[in-house]
């Protein structure tokens, strides 16, 4: 067992970490997410708490009253025309967690961050209720840009992209 200094945080078999990490990042792979915790009586090390293929219902179970740590997920958001992975990186400590263990959690985000890497969402939340995937799902989408199922397709969107293949080939085979 090793330990490795990533800024303001010392972490546990990061080796590990980043592999789960890098698998997240892989649309190859199943793996959708990662939580860290915090070691057992160690207010800056953290170590692998859980992986998983379940995404968001896969993180919520362990956000309980007294758990302080971070997940990072890869979910898929877009519309009929644009299907692409973002990631959301949370920040969760418990409503039982002590406001001097909250504050000094909050300086350990960006050393988190190193370790993730780039997400579209940051959320901060205290009870799982803050955590609701339809909620988390909007505000990515909200965040991603190009939003082709608003405006005139707001009531609903029907994809043309055989038509439109079809229209091209035809062209360029006249």
């Amino acid at each position: 067992m090793s330990y490795t200094t990533v800024g303001a945080i010392q972490v546990k078999n990061e080796e590990e970490v980043r592999e789960v990490v890098a698998d997240i990042k892989n649309d190859a792979t199943e793996t959708n997410f990662v939580v860290l915790g915090y070691e057992d009586g160690k207010s800056n090390c953290i170590q692998l708490v859980a992986k998983g293929t379940e995404g968001i219902a896969g993180v919520l179970p362990l956000m309980t009253p007294t758990f302080m740590g971070y997940a990072y997920i890869r979910v898929i958001s877009g519309d009929a025309e644009s299907r692409r992975p973002k990631f959301i990186f949370i920040s969760f400590s418990g409503e039982s967690v002590s406001l001097v263990k909250k504050g000094k959690m909050g300086t350990h985000v960006s050393s988190i961050n190193t370790l993730f890497g780039y997400s579209h969402i940051q959320v901060q939340a205290s009870l799982p209720s803050e955590l609701d995937e339809a909620d988390l799902m909007d505000k990515v989408k909200k965040a991603s840009g190009a939003d082709y199922d608003s405006g005139s397709n707001k009531g609903g969107y029907t994809s043309k992209v055989t038509e439109i293949k079809a229209e091209g080939s035809k062209a360029f085979s006249s």
